[in-house]
């Protein structure tokens, strides 16, 4: 486990490290998850972040293949991760549970290979980056209501992709269901 008082987990900090076994609890004290902090850590099985957590860096969880749950804690609605950069939770083949429902910000390709996740909530995202969840094979239904901005081909090859809640967003970018197998725009 990570001790109480750890403000930040710096970049690379457990890169590869096969010692984090099951959940791991993020202590209260930590307000920011570097670079490939926890790349390739492939006996996690679950992540809690709590509030005090504003931004997760570029590949901060990739490829950790055994990770199912990742839970972002909340008390209110000022004060909780924002950010998920690039690659962060990319390859994570074995994740179904992510509560993204207070993210605002998700970078290139952040969830892309994500191939167990069924449902996303991106009721507060405004903007996605390139390709955030490409090859996510077993997608099915995505609230975007927030949505102002998309990169490029955003839900690529999401093949059971069957229903979008798009509230008033009324640009799709390129390509952004390509290869999907969008049914329903609501």
């Amino acid at each position: 486990s990570i001790p109480d008082g750890v403000v930040r987990i710096e970049d690379s900090a457990f890169y590869y490290c096969s010692g984090f076994t099951g959940s791991l609890t993020i202590p209260d004290s930590v307000t920011s998850i570097g670079s490939s902090a926890f790349y390739k850590c492939s006996r996690l099985t679950s992540i809690t972040i709590p509030e005090s957590v504003t931004s997760i860096g570029e590949y901060a969880f990739y490829n950790c293949t055994a990770l199912e749950t990742v839970t972002f804690l909340k008390d209110n609605e000022d004060n909780t991760c924002t950010f998920i950069k690039e690659y962060a939770f990319a390859k994570n083949k074995a994740l179904k549970n992510i509560n993204l429902e207070n993210i605002m910000l998700i970078g290139t390709r952040a969830f892309e290979g994500c191939e167990s996740l069924e449902q996303v909530d991106l009721t507060k995202v405004y903007a996605l980056g390139t390709q955030v969840f490409k090859d996510c094979v077993n997608l099915k239904y995505v609230d975007i209501t927030a949505l102002r901005n998309a990169g490029k081909e955003t839900f690529i090859n999401c093949t059971s992709l069957e229903s979008i809640d798009n509230g008033i967003f009324t640009k799709f970018s390129e390509g952004m269901f390509k290869n999907s197998g969008l049914k329903t725009l609501t």
